[in-house]
């Protein structure tokens, strides 16, 4: 499972191996992951009104 968490806007590109969870605000950070082969994910989106920030 060699997925990788894609950060353009800091120029990085993180492991992101099972069980991983990270908390990126989408607003301030473009983020995504690519194609990661075989295996499964699950992904959870919580979203936060503008007031919360």
């Amino acid at each position: 499972h060699k997925a990788i968490l894609d950060i353009p806007d800091l120029g990085a590109q993180l492991q992101y191996p099972p069980g991983t969870m990270a908390y990126i605000l989408g607003k301030v950070l473009e983020h995504g992951v690519p194609g990661w082969g075989d295996g499964e994910r699950i992904m959870i989106a919580h979203f936060v009104k503008d007031k919360v920030h």
